[in-house]
């Protein structure tokens, strides 16, 4: 089973979050606040151990 880490970027000022590892066969969930109204652009990754 692979382990893997989620990387998320919200669309504002906050630091980027990090989740894992975790076995590749289970779910995760993040949630975010943001605290101004706009229009924000979220990014988020899932990179294996072998950088994939």
């Amino acid at each position: 089973m692979l382990e893997i880490v989620y990387i998320v970027e919200w669309g504002d000022d906050s630091p980027i979050e990090y989740s894992g590892p975790s076995p590749s066969d289970v779910a995760i969930t993040a949630s975010h606040t943001w605290y101004e109204k706009g229009t924000y652009t979220i990014r988020a990754k899932a990179k294996d151990p072998h950088d994939s």
